[in-house]
């Protein structure tokens, strides 16, 4: 019993990326990401996040299909809507930022709803 308390200690007590190899992120280290308006400066927004190696594009949304091309093929895992709207009401709870990258006019009225449900959010201008 004491050896197994002193295996069990030892193992609770080895960081993450030693059991996961090197340049090893936990799953629980990545960001959820949501882009909004993901043509022009939102596709090199979202795909600067994905750089990063910390942040998985899960959703994409734009009003229009042929500036949103670039993004849906360089992300095809995931899922696009063309109304924000929708988007929040059915991924709430499957993201956890949204990139706001729309024109001027329409940054708040995407960002703000993405804000009151508690979303980290990165918002163009």
């Amino acid at each position: 019993m004491k050896n197994t308390a002193i295996a069990t200690a030892g193992i609770s007590i080895v960081p993450r990326h030693v059991l996961g190899g090197p340049g090893f992120i936990s799953p629980s280290d990545k960001l959820i990401v949501a882009g909004i308006g993901v043509g022009g400066k939102g596709e090199s927004d979202i795909a600067n996040f994905a750089k990063t190696e910390k942040a998985d594009i899960a959703f994409l949304c734009d009003v229009d299909d042929r500036r949103a091309a670039n993004s849906i093929a360089r992300f095809p895992k995931a899922k696009y809507y063309k109304d924000w709207r929708e988007l929040y009401d059915k991924e709430s709870k499957n993201f956890d930022a949204v990139s706001v990258s729309t024109p001027d006019h329409t940054h708040a009225v995407a960002a703000l709803p993405a804000m009151e449900m508690g979303k980290a959010v990165y918002v163009q201008k």
